[in-house]
């Protein structure tokens, strides 16, 4: 079977759920990103944050070809994207991460009710939360509304699979192979500058900073 797998927040390869299990589950997978024009057309030109966004896609496009595969990057509407690809790539199923956001809720729904139409499978993973917000309910059901009981019932619920790793080094072999890289879109092309105006922060915190952390 064929699938893409959607990177959203998750610009990683290692430690990633979603693609872990739509590689474990299938024969081909397609990693694509795409940058959302609903939100993009609301910043300004020079925003940072989009210029941080851009330099990670690159790094994660690298490492995907270090794996003989590629990242395929796009620019538009989600809603409109998702449904055009999964069907010309012959995909039955479409994976992602979890997104919690109002605007992303709508997005998911949008484009689940597409892929319906379509008979293409559009499957969640929970992956940049321990545990999503029906996990730690009360007793009677209800949300906390006091943060220590909260505390103590999510560290109750914790066991040792929560903190699992989930390394894609076994199933790497089942990324699409892509012998000539696909182009990237420039920040230009989006409307964007690519004047770096703040330093952006290692990859990884420093231990001296861990350590020192108030």
């Amino acid at each position: 079977m064929t699938a893409l797998f959607w990177h959203r927040r998750d610009l990683r390869i290692n430690d990633n759920k979603g693609l872990f299990e739509a590689l474990k589950q299938n024969e081909i997978v397609h990693p694509i990103f795409i940058f959302d024009k609903s939100i993009l057309d609301k910043l300004p030109n020079n925003d940072q944050r989009i210029l941080f966004i851009y330099q990670e896609i690159q790094s994660l496009k690298k490492s995907y070809q270090n794996l003989g595969s590629d990242l395929w990057v796009y620019y538009g509407e989600p809603a409109q994207i998702i449904p055009k690809i999964a069907q010309e790539s012959n995909c039955s199923s479409v994976y992602f991460n979890n997104d919690y956001e109002p605007y992303a809720l709508q997005r998911d729904q949008e484009i689940q009710l597409s892929l319906n139409k379509i008979k293409i499978e559009f499957i969640g993973k929970k992956d940049h939360v321990i545990f999503e917000k029906n996990e730690v309910l009360k007793d009677d059901g209800k949300p906390y509304t006091i943060f220590t009981p909260y505390s103590r019932k999510w560290k109750a619920n914790l066991k040792e699979e929560d903190l699992k790793e989930y390394s894609i080094e076994k199933y790497s072999g089942n990324l699409v192979q892509k012998q000539q890289g696909e182009a990237l879109i420039t920040l230009e092309e989006m409307g964007f500058e690519s004047k770096v105006l703040h330093d952006f922060p290692d990859r990884i915190a420093k231990n001296e900073i861990l350590k020192n952390y108030h």
